[in-house]
C-alpha cells in the first residue's frame, strides 16, 4: 500500500513539473 501511494504520489509530482514546464515554454516562445 505504501508503494501504490508513493507511486501515486511521484506522477502527480511528475504531471505538475510538465505542466509548469509547458508554461515555461509558451512564456519562451512569446519572447
Amino acid at each position: 500500500m505504501g508503494s501504490q501511494f508513493n507511486s501515486a504520489q511521484s506522477e502527480k509530482i511528475l504531471n505538475s513539473i510538465q505542466r509548469y514546464n509547458n508554461k515555461i515554454n509558451k512564456v519562451k516562445k512569446k519572447n
